[in-house]
């Protein structure tokens, strides 16, 4: 175990029960011992990556070494935002985006996880395509239940379910409940007049308009789904992806909009006690709570003897 990880008791005994729980289970992580996931602007990645190159040669080798064993893909608006940023790192990093198959495969055979929540449907279909390992998205919900594009449909559900991956659920108001949609959309249309302004004030000078903007958005107010609406989803995953699909992503550090009654960890107790209270076996329930991420983790890590052996160095490798 690493030794920073000693000073976070919850997170210790969460490591310890993972590995009661799965016996063997850190030596699937190359002897990592623990999981840092890469998510986050994309400035940060750069900077990380930059040091990263420093200690190795190879991209993900560098960062498998590192302890990242988890690789979120992003939405291509956050990527293009730090182009210039990346550039400046990788003067090849064109080359490097024309062999997304190539990054992707890498990433199997170190048997790094790929995490599909903040892409576009066509992304999600190609690394569905690509991938040789199971995929999963780490803190996503139903679309058929609340429509936002980070949700995922049920045919994605059901093809990630396929791979032998899990959906874990977001339990951001938004994500859960489509009132709460419909609330912000219509909040969002009410102040576009602003929006409007801003952007003819603004035209000249692009990182002012979007701030003031995103000032003007952040500022609406929305409601807060019921906390049952989480099983909601969790059912509907495993409605259409079966036993093995489901999982909890929550997503705590990074929503501002928890449902009413699950507002911190303290509360995720109400969850196993409604899925029992609705008919689901303690099996089923262990799984949503733990046990299904982690045996996906361990199929991922076993499709690395199933990714052919790569040929010469990876595009976005520093000679």
């Amino acid at each position: 175990m690493p030794p920073w990880l000693a000073t976070l008791p919850a997170a210790t005994a969460a490591f310890k029960k993972a590995i009661d729980l799965r016996r063997g289970f850190p030596e699937a992580w190359n002897e990592l011992g623990f999981a840092l996931r890469n998510e986050g602007r994309y400035d940060e990645s750069v900077r990380a990556y930059d040091e990263a190159l420093r200690q190795r040669p190879r991209f993900p080798e560098a960062l498998c070494s590192r302890g990242i064993a988890l690789m979120q893909l992003r939405r291509r608006e956050e990527a293009l935002d730090c182009f210039d940023q990346a550039l400046a790192v990788m003067p090849n990093f064109v080359d490097a985006l024309s062999s997304r198959a190539t990054a992707l495969l890498e990433m199997n055979r170190l048997g790094m996880l790929v995490d599909v929540s903040h892409v576009s449907d066509d992304t999600i279909a190609d690394v569905l395509e690509t991938s040789r390992a199971p995929v999963f998205a780490s803190h996503s919900s139903c679309r058929a239940l609340s429509n936002i594009p980070r949700n995922l449909t049920d045919d994605q559900i059901r093809s990630i379910a396929a791979t032998g991956g899990v959906v874990m659920v977001n339990i951001g108001s938004i994500f859960l409940d489509q009132k709460v949609v419909d609330d912000f959309v219509a909040k969002r249309a009410a102040l576009m007049p602003q929006i409007t302004g801003l952007a003819a004030k603004y035209r000249d000078d692009p990182k002012k308009r979007d701030e003031e903007i995103g000032k003007l958005l952040n500022g609406i107010r929305t409601n807060r789904a019921p906390w049952t609406a989480v099983v909601d989803h969790i059912e509907r995953i495993l409605k259409v992806g079966g036993p093995s699909a489901a999982g909890l992503g929550t997503d705590f550090d990074g929503i501002e909009d928890p449902p009413d009654g699950l507002e911190d960890v303290g509360k995720l107790p109400r969850l196993t006690e409604e899925l029992l209270r609705r008919g689901h076996s303690e099996e089923v329930v262990r799984g949503v709570l733990g046990e299904n991420f982690l045996r996906f983790w361990e199929r991922a890590n076993a499709a690395r003897s199933r990714v052919p052996p790569r040929k010469g160095p990876l595009p976005f490798s520093k000679p």
